[in-house]
């Protein structure tokens, strides 16, 4: 998915920047306001886009941390929901088993995917 995102993004900035470039040097009289004003549209248009494809993590992995080594129910971004046993919460990951309804199976999870939690 994101490789597909990622031409018209780098497309879109492009455009962006040139018509940024465009208006400055058609102003005669350009101020630092004005500029800084445009860079700072253009960063957080940037960052926008970046947060679309790779978005920020919603739980803290400080906080799922916290459920280590106990039964733990989450829910993910996808409408997924399921239960638990995280041993290790490391680069942003939960690492544990989880409970597949018959057996406990090795499982790592992107704290980004995760929306929501709850631990016993």
């Amino acid at each position: 998915m994101v490789d597909g995102l990622l031409q018209p993004i780098q497309s879109l900035i492009q455009s962006i920047t040139s018509f940024l470039n465009g208006i400055i040097s058609t102003v005669d009289n350009v101020t630092d306001e004005v500029v800084n004003t445009l860079l700072q549209f253009l960063t957080a248009l940037i960052q926008g886009i970046i947060n679309l494809i790779n978005p920020p993590s919603i739980v803290d992995p400080g906080a799922i941390s916290l459920c280590l080594f106990r039964n733990t129910f989450i829910w993910l971004r996808n409408g997924s929901r399921f239960w638990i046993f995280p041993i290790f919460v490391v680069l942003g990951l939960v690492i544990g088993f989880r409970w597949t309804g018959s057996a406990w199976t090795f499982y790592i999870v992107d704290t980004k995917e995760i929306i929501a939690f709850s631990c016993f």
